[in-house]
């Protein structure tokens, strides 16, 4: 049996060139793991157009995001009022993550009645991509230049 498996794919090729590949990666270095991994897919179902999928991988980022930095509220929505209250994130980056968690729902629950577009999914990775470089990314880059200097005082000479 496993032989006419082998026989058929010598035939026609490798499975792999009849599913989408992903034509685009962004790393996020600084993020959390699970949350870097999560925003990369994102960014893989976003370059095979699968538009709703990226719509509601970016709602579960930012949710994803608010646990790992500890919001409190009853729901998503009081999270990132939360994160913002905690001074975590700016105003912009709090409303971006309300717009990614409204349509991240309605994508959630089927609410399949106004087609996303690739105009759309570009804006909303873009959103999801800034809230991660607000909380981590920048964060992490301002850490490591202000170690850079802190050291290269230290290694100057006293005149």
């Amino acid at each position: 049996m496993a032989e006419s498996w082998i026989g058929f794919w010598n035939n026609v090729g490798k499975p792999d060139r009849y599913y989408p590949q992903p034509s685009s990666e962004k790393a996020f270095p600084n993020s959390p793991s699970h949350i870097a991994e999560a925003a990369t897919e994102a960014h893989k179902v976003h370059s095979i157009a699968a538009y709703r999928a990226t719509a509601i991988l970016c709602r579960a980022v930012i949710e994803a995001v608010c646990k790992e930095q500890g919001a409190s509220g009853r729901d998503l929505f009081h999270k990132i009022d939360n994160l913002f209250d905690q001074g975590l994130v700016r105003r912009f980056v709090k409303e971006t993550a309300h717009v990614l968690r409204a349509i991240g729902n309605d994508m959630a629950h089927g609410d399949f009645d106004q087609e996303l577009t690739s105009d759309d999914a570009d804006h909303i990775l873009g959103f999801m991509d800034s809230i991660l470089d607000e909380v981590y990314e920048s964060t992490a880059k301002l850490t490591k230049m202000q170690e850079l200097i802190s050291q290269r005082k230290a290694s100057k000479p006293s005149p």
